[in-house]
């Protein structure tokens, strides 16, 4: 029961709501159905596996939250399951948004290493996830906008929390963006914010076949570079070896 009133709870946040600690030692957040609380022991259950954060009174998301629901909605509550965000669309059509140009660029074919190396992919995602949280895609299945709930200050709070969290991740999102060239930008922002496919970016653009998938490699680098992001890991560099015998090697004292 505790996982299941863990799960709402996060799901609740996850739009960019906040939830406050009451005298009582709960988090409270209003929610369509009323009011959602968590102990303050559950709480920190979820802040030490990276899903909340605290700051003063209040209980926000983390970055990792997505993921964290979606494995727990998961049927087979792998971590695939966090790598799929299915919505609806206006047809009534389940979809995959991250099926999509990303996925393909990332798979090798006949052996060959693919397009998209695992640091183009962190770079993506960080952009993908900005562009959600900075609520620029309209979307038609439920919402658990507090704006749109009623009772009083507490949704007055949620709402500017909200609006706070949008500014803020769209600051941070077209900060990120101004840094790339403009052709790249723009494919980075319609590729991995709008889900859109290489074929239409390049319809759209009256650009040759597979030059798309070219410009978005090159920004999704420099994006990678700006974010310190890299295909290796690096360390700092050893130290030279140095003898006895070097002038000023042997400590002073001796």
């Amino acid at each position: 029961m505790n996982e299941k009133r863990q799960l709402r709870f996060v799901r609740a946040l996850l739009p960019g709501a906040s939830a406050r600690r009451s005298s009582s030692g709960l988090y409270r957040l209003k929610v369509s159905s009323g009011t959602l609380s968590l102990d303050a022991s559950s709480v920190s259950e979820l802040v030490s596996e990276g899903v909340l954060r605290l700051r003063d009174d209040m209980c926000f998301a983390t970055y990792a939250a997505p993921g964290w629901v979606r494995r727990r909605l998961g049927s087979s509550g792998d971590f695939a399951g966090q790598h799929r965000q299915v919505e609806k669309t206006v047809a009534g059509i389940s979809v995959n948004l991250l099926e999509g140009a990303l996925l393909s660029l990332s798979r090798g074919k006949n052996g060959r290493p693919p397009f998209l190396l695992p640091h183009h992919l962190m770079a993506a995602g960080k952009i993908h996830y900005l562009f959600l949280r900075s609520q620029m895609l309209q979307r038609t299945t439920m919402s658990c906008d507090p704006t749109r709930i009623g009772g009083g200050n507490s949704s007055a709070a949620c709402a500017v929390d909200l609006e706070v969290s949008a500014i803020d991740a769209r600051r941070k999102l077209f900060g990120l963006l101004k840094k790339l060239p403009p052709d790249c930008s723009g494919v980075v922002l319609d590729i991995c914010g709008f889900q859109k496919g290489l074929q239409l970016v390049e319809s759209e653009r009256g650009w040759p076949r597979r030059s798309a998938k070219l410009i978005l490699r090159i920004g999704l680098d420099q994006l990678a570079g700006d974010l310190g992001l890299s295909d290796v890991a690096t360390g700092a560099a050893l130290g030279a070896d140095r003898s006895w015998m070097q002038p000023g090697a042997r400590p002073t004292e001796f």
